[in-house]
C-alpha cells in the first residue's frame, strides 16, 4: 500500500508536464561521464543555496555549476577530503556546510573554506547530540535545523542557539522515527513523523519552545 501511494504521488506530479506535452517549458539532456560526472551511477542529488547542484556517486562527490562538475574524492594522505568517495545521502547542515553519508563515516563540508571534515561527530557531540551518524538534516522555515539520528532520536537546534534540544529520544519512545517532513510550518507548525518499522504516520503540533513534542494524532498505514 506503501508503494501504491508513492507511485500515485509521483503519476499525479507528472500529469501536468504531459497535458501540456505540446507547448512544453522543459528542456530535458544527458549527464553522464562523458560531460565529465565521476560515475553514471548516482545514489543523491542535492542543490544547494548558490544554485550548485551536487551529485553523490558510487566514485566521489560531483559538484554542478551547469557547464562543468568539480569532482571531490578521497586522498589517503589529505584529513580535509571527502572520508568516502561512495557518497549515499547529502543534507543542508548548519553554518554554511554540507553533510554528507557515504560508505564507510559521514562526512561534512564547508562551502566557504571548501575543505572537507572527516570527524563531524565532533560537531554533534558540542552541541548536544551524542550520534556517530544521522539519517537526515532539515532545515525549518524559522531557520532551526533538524538532526535524525540513527540510534538516539530526532533533535532540533534553534537558530542562534549553542545546543540542540531533544524532541524525541527512539530508546524511550514506542516507535523509531525514519524520517520527518514539515507541513504549513508558518500556519499551523505541523510535522509529520514516520516509523516505518510499525508503519505509522503521526502529526505533531509543537509550541517550539516546549519539548518533547505533543502528539495530536496518529494513524497506522495499511
Amino acid at each position: 500500500m506503501r508503494y501504491a501511494i508513492l507511485i500515485s504521488i509521483f503519476l499525479g506530479l507528472l500529469v501536468p508536464l504531459f497535458s501540456h506535452g505540446q507547448e512544453s517549458r522543459f528542456r530535458f539532456s544527458r549527464i553522464d561521464i562523458n560531460q565529465g560526472l565521476s560515475n553514471n551511477e548516482v545514489n543523491c542529488i542535492y542543490k544547494d543555496k548558490n544554485g550548485f547542484l551536487w551529485f553523490g556517486t558510487r566514485s566521489g562527490l560531483n559538484r554542478y555549476d551547469g557547464y562543468k562538475f568539480k569532482i571531490f574524492r578521497h586522498k589517503q594522505s589529505d584529513s580535509t577530503s571527502l572520508a568516502d568517495e561512495e557518497v549515499s545521502q547529502i543534507f543542508e547542515g548548519p553554518e554554511n556546510t554540507l553533510w554528507m553519508n557515504t560508505k564507510s563515516t559521514p562526512s561534512s563540508y564547508n562551502l566557504l573554506t571548501e575543505k572537507f571534515n572527516q570527524h563531524p561527530q565532533h560537531y554533534l557531540s558540542s552541541i548536544g547530540i551524542e550520534e556517530q551518524s544521522l539519517q537526515s538534516i532539515k532545515k525549518a522555515a524559522d531557520g532551526s535545523y533538524w538532526f535524525l539520528g540513527v540510534s538516539k532520536g530526532l533533535f532540533r537546534l534553534a537558530a542562534g542557539s549553542a545546543k540542540a534540544g531533544c524532541i524525541i529520544k527512539n530508546e524511550s519512545a514506542k516507535f523509531n522515527v525514519t524520517d520527518f517532513v514539515f507541513v504549513n510550518e508558518v500556519q499551523s507548525q505541523d510535522i509529520y513523523i514516520t516509523d516505518m518499522i510499525n508503519f505509522l504516520l503521526l502529526k505533531w503540533h509543537f509550541p517550539l519552545r516546549n519539548y518533547p513534542l505533543v502528539i495530536l494524532e496518529y494513524s497506522i498505514l495499511e
